[in-house]
């Protein structure tokens, strides 16, 4: 529901998301310009000043809208670690470089044009098409901006946009260059594609020893023993490590008020609403009225909002959630229903609403006798992860006293894998999975990182354990004997020889067709097969339509030529002849072409813009604070 209100708002918010539109154009080095500290200043432009305050609050609204876009938690340590921070302080820059520019330009917006242009938004309208006050400032509430702040950049954001629209206007796009390139874009082709195959292809003779020996020579490093390593690991693992004595039953009853919580959950109902605005009550009751005479909820919804029918839901609510977003009152009405059940009208801050259940979860409840072996389970395997970790500072010590992991697991009585020689898949010099009871597995990336000199290395391992891994040789890769891998070769061999014979048999073919021959008998003759492919434009060649092998020569030859390439699966050949190129017409595609142009114009605008900003900058200071910027997200992090 929440998502759906931010795409009905979406005109409300068009200008203040221009430095998106501007973050699109190239990475502003932002990084090349940091400098030093300024107070509760994160950077400045000139004589403009980007706040530290004005920075939070932008970066808090930036998260929040990608929040509700990714529909899931992005938590703010995340966010900084994505860079948002970052791409934040690069627009709020590039909007004062903009409005720098609109200012010296004359650019202002009148507090008329401030006004008309709130007022035209879409999504602060109610049921009767008029400006609702209340709806305005509950919006403004929700996305964090004050009344004079919103109505200052909205200001602000008038002017850039008369810049941004001189811009377009002073460079319209040439006709002459846009029906040049849409011909060249839109051209469609046909062609045949012959298949070549070399799985296709009879081998008259079999090669002798003395053949695969010299191609053994030749290609001795693809025959090659993997390299070993010998590796002994000592393993504290939890599930070793438990105490087979049960927890007390105090523990195991703390255990469980500790997490009633999670055994415990409330009745959930699934809930579709539909809202008006503040003031359209009597819309609201005829709905209602409407609705229990018998008509669908979600057809009268969508006829009297834009929403569809799937978006009219807003997931699985408790009564909790309910109260927490729209007040107690509604949530009471909305668990006093049953299944398929419609609430009367009740307003909240965001309008007048009807709520109708579509389907109800009891709760579940899990009482300690339910819950006590996974408990008593639970509490051992807690209690030998941290014995694991209290023995794993243990051996620490004592491997840096000189102890040997050998002593020390015997000393502990802990149990020690070890082999003599192990790949990094696990195989051994058999060919087959090396068995140690732990299994060296999931430490052999650690012990392969190793050498032999190396102190042995501690790691994470399993749930909650650990391992200590140390490597104590290595053996590094030789050649496999021929007579071990002469199936190998003999194997290679074959494929090789039937891949150059289907580029001599291609060859042929292609000569025969240029000659004039039937496309199908040719394929019959090679075993393949004989494909037209649908038309195909310039624009779809890098999609599905075909192979880039094959789309590459139907775009690169004229009407009637034919040439060959590789199949793109590595079985043999393709012969591929365009048979009929059209470029695109504008006439006849009228929508494409007039999107084209308009992606032109967005771009050589782009371009604009971007020279704009750059020539600024060559005349203006930008400085920008990092240390205040970090000890803004420190500070507000741990607020």
């Amino acid at each position: 529901m929440f998502e759906k209100i931010g795409k009905n708002l979406k005109s409300f918010f068009a200008t203040l998301l221009l430095a998106v539109l501007i973050a699109s154009f190239a990475v502003w080095g932002i990084g090349d310009v940091f400098g030093g500290g300024a107070g509760r200043t994160v950077a400045r432009v000139g004589d403009t000043k980007i706040s530290a305050q004005d920075f939070y609050a932008e970066f808090q609204r930036t998260l929040r809208q990608l929040q509700t876009q990714a529909d899931q938690a992005i938590d703010r340590e995340q966010a900084i670690q994505f860079g948002l921070h970052i791409r934040v302080l690069s627009q709020l820059v590039d909007r004062a470089i903009l409005d720098n520019k609109a200012d010296d330009l004359g650019l202002r917006a009148s507090d008329a044009q401030v006004r008309e242009t709130i007022r035209s938004f879409e999504g602060l309208k109610d049921a009767t098409g008029n400006f609702a006050l209340p709806l305005y400032e509950a919006q403004l509430q929700r996305a964090g901006y004050t009344i004079p702040e919103f109505e200052t950049l909205i200001a602000k954001d008038l002017a850039r946009t008369q810049l941004i629209e001189a811009v377009s206007a002073a460079r319209p796009v040439p006709e002459p260059l846009s029906r040049a390139l849409f011909r060249y874009r839109y051209e469609t082709r046909t062609g045949q594609v012959i298949s070549v195959p070399a799985s296709a292809v009879e081998l008259d003779a079999l090669p002798d020893d003395a053949t695969l020996k010299d191609r053994y020579e030749a290609n001795q490093s693809a025959y090659m023993t993997p390299e070993y390593r010998g590796v002994t690991a000592l393993f504290l693992d939890p599930g070793l490590l438990a105490d087979a004595e049960a927890p007390s039953e105090d523990e195991l009853r703390a255990a469980y008020q500790q997490r009633e919580r999670e055994y415990n959950q409330p009745e959930t109902r699934e809930v579709r609403i539909l809202t008006l605005g503040n003031a359209a009550e009597n819309s609201a009751q005829s709905a209602y009225e409407r609705i229990g005479a018998g008509e669908d909820f979600a057809a009268v919804a969508t006829e009297l909002t834009d929403f569809s029918e799937e978006e009219l839901a807003i997931g699985s609510q408790s009564r909790a959630e309910l109260e927490d977003t729209y007040g107690p009152t509604i949530a009471e009405a909305v668990f006093a229903l049953d299944e398929q059940g419609v609430t009367a009208p009740l307003q909240s801050a965001f309008g007048w609403h009807l709520f109708q259940v579509t389907a109800i979860a009891p709760g579940r409840t899990r009482s300690f006798e339910q819950v006590r072996d996974d408990l008593a389970r639970d509490l051992a395997m807690d209690a030998a992860r941290e014995r694991a970790y209290d023995l794993s500072m243990d051996v620490e010590d004592r491997l840096a006293a000189g102890e040997t992991l050998e002593a020390i697991a015997a000393d502990l009585d802990l149990p020690l894998s070890s082999a003599e020689r192990i790949s990094k898949d696990g195989l051994g010099a058999d060919g087959k999975l090396v068995s140690t009871q732990p299994s060296l597995l999931p430490v052999l990336d650690s012990a392969f990182a190793l050498f032999p000199s190396d102190d042995p290395e501690l790691i994470d391992y399993a749930d909650g354990g650990y391992a200590f891994v140390r490597t104590d040789s290595i053996t590094e890769p030789a050649p496999k004997p021929f007579e071990a891998v002469r199936g190998q070769v003999e194997d290679r061999w074959r494929a090789e020889e039937r891949q150059r014979l289907a580029g001599l048999k291609a060859d042929d073919l292609l000569a025969r067709l240029r000659d004039g021959a039937d496309p199908q008998s040719l394929a019959d003759d090679a075993g393949g097969s004989l494909v037209e492919p649908r038309p195909v434009t310039r624009a779809e060649r890098g999609g599905d339509a075909m192979t880039p092998a094959i789309a590459e020569l139907l775009f690169a030859l004229d009407a009637g030529q034919a040439d060959l390439a590789r199949a793109s699966n590595g079985d043999g050949y393709v012969i591929v002849r365009t048979l009929d190129v059209t470029p695109g017409d504008p006439a006849a595609q009228a929508d494409s072409y007039a999107a084209l142009r308009q992606q032109m114009a967005a771009q050589m605008t782009n371009e604009q813009i971007v020279l704009i900003r750059d020539a600024v900058r060559e005349r203006i200071e930008i400085e920008t604070y990092p240390e205040v910027i970090q000890r803004v997200l420190d500070t507000q992090g741990r607020g």
